[in-house]
């Protein structure tokens, strides 16, 4: 399966976030959103 980068802004985190469910459902499972708390980036990452 191929692997999905969510680029969004800020203001549509809730909508990535369903997009992002969605993804996850259908069996993409290196759906990348970078707020996801177990795949995305933790603030101040390098």
């Amino acid at each position: 399966m191929a692997r999905v980068f969510l680029s969004h802004s800020i203001r549509d985190n809730a909508a990535a976030a369903v997009l992002k469910a969605w993804l996850d459902g259908q069996g993409f499972a290196s759906a990348f959103l970078d707020f996801d708390k177990h795949s995305g980036i933790p603030p101040g990452a390098v």
